[in-house]
């Protein structure tokens, strides 16, 4: 009895629990506005209630390489529910800076 627990029954249920913990997707989009602001829009498709923290992004100089690295906290409309969209920023590049990339979003469920 105790193989048939640890060889099937506890693997299967650990599955089960990642399945649930995971339904749904958080993404999110790097987009910028007419006047060179940076926006980033994260949709919570999963079933529960996200908080934002913090926003990651990475800025390139016209050759490509990294000029600096920022990170943006939350600081109003953090929480996201289940399935809404929220547009977060705007954020100005940085000097020296001709794109930006979103490298994380740091979120916690809810």
């Amino acid at each position: 009895m105790e193989k048939y627990f640890r060889q099937i029954l506890l693997p299967a249920c650990s599955i089960f629990l990642a399945l649930l913990c995971f339904a749904g997707d958080v993404s999110y989009t790097l987009w910028e506005d007419e006047d060179d602001q940076i926006w980033v829009r994260i949709e919570n498709g999963s079933e529960q209630r996200i908080k934002v923290e913090t926003i990651l992004l990475v800025f390139y100089d016209s050759k490509g390489k990294p000029v600096e690295q920022k990170q943006f906290p939350c600081t109003e409309h953090c929480l996201l529910a289940s399935h809404d969209v929220g547009d977060f920023g705007p954020y100005s590049k940085q000097p020296g800076a001709e794109s930006c990339r979103l490298q994380k979003v740091r979120y916690v469920i809810q």
